[in-house]
C-alpha cells in the first residue's frame, strides 16, 4: 500500500498536495501546498572522492601542454564541466594521483536520512516527477512572486526507522535546527507548521518497510556532493 499523508493527495511518487489560498504579497492566489518526501544514504567522503576521480578519468580529456580541460562528447554532466573547465591540467592530474586533497565537509553523520520539504506553487503547475517539482520550487520567477520552498529537513533514520517521537517532540519544543538527528534549513522555522507536518509523517511512515517505499534520491545526493568537491578543487587550483 502506498504511503499516505492525511489531508494531502499523492500527485507523483514522493509528492503530496493540497489546495490552499495563498497570499505571499497580500494578493490571494489559488495555490498548491506540496510535501516532498524521499530517502537517501549519505555518502562517505571516500565514496565522494572516488566518484569525482571516476568522472574525471572517464569523461574528461586531458590536453597535455594545455590548461584547458574538455569533456568527452558523450559526457552529460554540464555542471561538472563548468566547474572544471578552468582547472589547470597539472592540478587535475595531481588530484587523480592523490597529491591534491579536498576536505568534503558535511555536518551530518553517515547513514540513512529522510529528505522532507514543504513548498507552495501556483495551482495550475504540472510536473512529471519529484525532481522536476523540486526544481520548480527554486525557479527564479516563481520565488520572486513569493512561491517556492518554505523549508527543508534532513532527518536521520537510525536503523532505517524514524527517531523516537518523544525525542523529535523535544527537539521541536526547543526549536533545534542543527543536530545529529534533525537539520532544518531555516533557523527561525515555523514550529507549529513543521510539527504538524512531522506528525503526519510519523503516522504515514510507521515502519522501516513504509520508509523503503519512498523514492531513493541517493544518486542525486552523491551528485551534489561530487559537485561540491569539484568546486573545492577549483578553488584550490586558484591558489596554487
Amino acid at each position: 500500500m502506498a504511503v499516505e499523508l492525511s489531508g494531502y493527495r499523492p500527485v507523483v511518487q514522493g509528492v503530496y498536495s493540497r489546495d490552499i489560498i495563498y497570499a505571499p504579497n497580500g494578493r490571494k492566489f489559488p495555490a498548491a501546498e506540496l510535501i516532498l518526501i524521499s530517502r537517501y544514504e549519505l555518502p562517505r567522503r571516500v565514496e565522494i572522492i572516488e566518484e569525482l576521480k571516476n568522472r574525471i578519468d572517464k569523461n574528461l580529456i586531458l590536453h597535455r601542454g594545455s590548461n584547458v580541460i574538455q569533456l568527452n562528447a558523450k559526457n552529460e554532466i554540464l555542471e561538472l564541466e563548468e566547474m572544471l573547465e578552468d582547472v589547470p591540467e597539472k592540478v587535475l592530474v595531481s588530484f587523480l594521483a592523490g597529491n591534491v586533497c579536498v576536505q568534503v565537509n558535511d555536518l551530518k553523520k553517515p547513514g540513512s536520512y529522510l529528505d522532507l520539504s514543504l513548498g507552495v506553487l501556483p495551482r495550475n503547475k504540472n510536473f512529471r516527477g519529484q525532481k522536476e517539482c523540486r526544481e520548480m520550487l527554486f525557479e527564479f520567477d516563481l520565488k520572486g512572486r513569493g512561491f517556492g520552498e518554505c523549508w527543508h529537513i534532513d532527518l536521520h533514520l537510525p536503523d532505517g526507522n524514524l527517531p523516537l517521537k518523544r525525542d523529535m517532540d523535544l527537539l521541536l519544543k526547543h526549536r533545534v535546527c542543527q543536530s545529529a538527528t534533525l537539520c532544518v534549513s531555516n533557523f527561525n522555522y515555523p514550529k507549529r507548521q513543521v510539527t504538524g507536518i512531522l506528525d503526519l509523517v510519523y503516522k504515514g511512515l510507521s515502519s522501516a518497510e513504509k520508509i523503503r517505499e519512498l523514492p531513493d534520491i541517493s544518486d542525486e545526493i552523491l551528485e551534489d556532493h561530487v559537485f561540491d568537491a569539484a568546486e573545492e578543487l577549483s578553488e584550490i587550483a586558484e591558489h596554487m
